[in-house]
């Protein structure tokens, strides 16, 4: 027995007794077995059956006994397409409990339905099964379902392997389709593997008996791992942005919890403090006493008015008392809810809040009594009226920028910012208690639309687009490995053939020379031939560049000569063709201008001599003037170096800094200054300015050829300028980097060895 073939017997074996296993957990009810881990799903029983049926005819098909491989392939596949349909249509079949009550997921909407992943994989599995059970031969036909069962068991075992790997890592696993269905367990993920192994080494076997060569498809199987595999760390990504926005969110309503429950008992502090001082004063001052209780007022934002109740009653002050006078009415401590109040902090001594009440000043909000106590008895209370609007808008201002917030009181709501929007809120509602002195309020915050727009992240679709790609290069190196390995026994089978010519006819030996010199001499012209067409293949970039000038620019004439003669006789749209056509036509000249400029570079040998850089940066200001005087600039130089180097590339470089310097500026007047140094054995060349800056982590990036980073709309350029400086100052065995903040200009730096 082969190896691959022997693989596919031993997993199809533990896939049988880790469904047996778990049917008989079922019977004897013994959850253990059925759920391997407390934070685990449960296999449910039809996943079990499905897993013996899969195994059997994996186990059939592999031992070469396919009488059962067709009945045993068939079940997984009809349960597994009943169970998705249940999904797919909202149905109840009935086949979920049909042969076990499911008594462990009692919470669940489905009980004893399996994952729908778990439904994939068994639909999979299971026609690759009656695939497998055809009758084997070298056709076409057959080697198409070769690849189609391949296709099949990889995408099995990457499910499989993906549920382990988020169930490590504590994520959601993104196919459990969220309210829909269950995830898979991971008793199940370890039997998908499995059988999805033997699927494959099945696979490998028919490979092997019809050459590995003749099975187009592998690339193909790949491509379908790479890219299962892309989708499915892709839509964990998105997960993950969700529970890490579910945790800002929690932690914003703690943060709102601890700030309303610490300025509330600064305020109620304050109360406390008052009373104390008119309990020690055997006969308070009203003038200090108001003093005090407007201090608070004024320090403790949020208070409607301060009172100073006596015991019979009778409102002896208030603070302030403009827009107050209804408080100091004797009717307004008659009223039921307040005297009750009273009478309470009378009994207990104790700091009591109320709860939501009408004002007497109007609207809605609470009032705190406070006990004065004079010589240890009761002598009345300090009251403290909050309008409960006013006092939470205050309390919240500069708290939860960008978070939609409701705070309810026992029995009504007390304060609410920013319009309601449901859908986020029934997605991203936080609701957290506030509890101190006896009282409970209740608050519920989510984030507004523009919160969560800035929560998310581009991690995701990088991570989808880099691993598209990189599925596309590995299928790539697949297929040419194939190639490669196809022209190899090709070329091993020739040699087999002429080793058995020499063999047999000795004499033969001077035409093999002969045969050898001519295929030496082929050798020769090939390489010849490939070193000329490498030659031709840089001429033809650098001609093509050249050569495409010339159309463009007859676009750029025509389309000229259009905007001259029919600008305002045509439609405004016409106008605004025209304008775009020009646009365009003069960015492909700029384009084509710098891509010449860089492949020039590579033609010709630098012409090195001693060269002035105090001149080499004055015919570099000459050409840019008018856009200095345009700009209101003002460029400054240090004494500089003399240097060995190619006076016009050199050149190229200041031009290069210099404009972008004057590009790249902000609202204030550019100030751009050149200076030089030595170090070691360089001169090390800085230009610097007083410009937009560069964020440190794209400080490479920048050099990349056609990298840009702002929009043709901000900044018009193609991107070649500082490619170019990299690619003339490498030649003169220098580097060149930049520093720079946002916002604070930047430094561009290069070096030249010393003469």
């Amino acid at each position: 027995m082969r190896g691959a073939q022997l693989i596919a017997v031993i997993a199809s074996s533990i896939v049988i007794m880790l469904g047996g296993i778990v049917l008989v957990a079922w019977h004897v009810h013994a959850p253990t077995f059925i759920r391997v881990l407390p934070s685990d799903s449960a296999m449910t029983y039809n996943t079990a059956l499905c897993f013996i049926f899969a195994g059997v005819g994996l186990n059939a098909v592999s031992t070469h006994r396919s009488s059962r491989t067709l009945v045993s392939g068939s079940i997984p596949v009809i349960l597994g397409l009943l169970t998705l349909s249940e999904y797919l249509f909202s149905l109840d079949l009935g086949i979920d409990q049909a042969l076990m009550i499911d008594v462990l997921d009692l919470r669940s909407a489905f009980p004893g339905r399996m994952a729908m992943a778990t439904s994939i994989g068994f639909t999979l599995s299971g026609f690759s099964i009656m695939l497998m059970s055809q009758k084997k031969s070298r056709t076409i036909a057959f080697l198409q379902q070769i690849d189609l069962i391949g296709l099949a068991g990889t995408i099995v075992v990457v499910l499989g392997v993906m549920t382990i790997l988020l169930f490590l890592t504590d994520m959601q696993v993104p196919y459990g389709w969220g309210k829909l269905g269950r995830s898979m367990a991971v008793s199940s993920a370890v039997g998908f593997i499995l059988l999805g192994t033997g699927i494959l080494s099945w696979v490998l076997t028919q490979g092997q008996a019809a050459t590995m060569s003749e099975i187009r498809g592998l690339p193909f199987l790949a491509q379908a791992a790479g890219i299962t595999t892309t989708l499915l760390l892709w839509q964990a990504l998105l997960v993950q942005e969700h529970r890490d926005m579910e945790a800002t969110v929690a932690r914003t309503a703690a943060h709102v919890e601890s700030e309303i429950a610490a300025r509330m008992e600064a305020r109620i502090q304050a109360l406390t403090r008052l009373a104390a001082r008119v309990g020690r004063s055997a006969h308070p001052v009203q003038e200090e006493w108001v003093a005090d209780a407007e201090m608070i007022v004024r320090d403790f934002p949020g208070f409607q008015a301060i009172s100073w109740i006596d015991t019979s009653l009778q409102v002896q002050g208030i603070a302030p008392l403009a827009g107050n006078e209804a408080v100091l009415a004797p009717i307004v401590m008659t009223e039921p809810t307040r005297r009750a109040l009273f009478e309470k902090v009378r009994e207990t001594q104790t700091l009591t809040i109320s709860r939501t009440i009408d004002l007497v000043q109007g609207g809605r909000g609470f009032v705190v009594y406070v006990p004065i106590v004079r010589g240890g008895k009761f002598a009345g209370v300090i009251g403290g009226g909050f309008h409960a609007e006013t006092l939470f808008a205050t309390i919240l201002h500069g708290i939860a920028p960008g978070y939609c917030l409701v705070l309810m009181g026992s029995d009504e709501e007390l304060y609410r910012r920013f319009p309601d929007e449901p859908a986020l809120e029934a997605e991203w509602v936080t609701p957290t208690t506030v509890e101190f002195v006896g009282t409970r309020w209740q608050v519920r915050i989510w984030p507004q639309a523009a919160t969560v727009a800035a929560h998310h992240s581009l991690l995701p679709v990088w991570a989808l687009g880099s691993g598209l790609l990189a599925t596309t290069l590995i299928s790539a190196v697949i297929a040419l490995a194939q190639e490669s390995r196809r022209r190899a026994r090709v070329a091993e089978v020739t040699n087999r053939e002429l080793a058995r010519e020499n063999a047999k006819r000795t004499e033969a030996e001077a035409e093999v020379r002969i045969l050898n010199s001519e295929l030496e001499q082929r050798v020769r012209e090939r390489t010849i031939a490939l070193e000329r067409a490498n030659a031709d293949l840089q001429q033809l970039a650098y001609v093509s560049a050249h050569d495409l000038q010339e159309p463009v620019r007859m676009v750029s004439t025509y389309t000229q000569l259009l905007a001259r003669r029919y600008q305002g006789k045509l439609e405004a749209e016409a106008d605004h063709f025209i304008g775009y056509a020009l646009e365009g036509a003069s960015r492909i000249h700029m384009l084509l201008t710098d891509l010449l400029a860089y492949l020039q570079l590579d033609q010709s040998e630098a012409e090195r001599r001693d060269t002035p850089c105090e001149e080499i940066l004055e015919n570099a200001l000459g050409g840019l003037q008018s856009a200095i005087t345009a700009a209101n600039a003002c460029v400054t130089h240090d004494p500089l170096p003399t240097v060995r180097g190619d006076a016009r590339q050199l050149t190229l470089v200041f031009r290069n800094l210099l404009e972008n310097a004057l590009l790249f500026r902000l609202s204030a007047p550019p100030r751009v200054h050149v200076w030089a140094e030595r170090r070691d054995n360089d001169w090390v060349f800085a230009v610097r300015d007083n410009g937009i800056g560069i964020e440190p982590q794209y400080a490479q990036q920048i050099f990349l050829m056609f990298e840009r980073l702002h929009s043709q709309a901000e900044y018009p350029g193609t991107g070649m300028g500082l490619t170019l400086c990299q690619k003339i100052i490498e030649r003169h065995g220098g580097k060149i980097w930049v520093e720079s903040q946002v916002g604070q200009g930047a430094t561009f730096y290069f070096t030249v060895p010393r003469v």
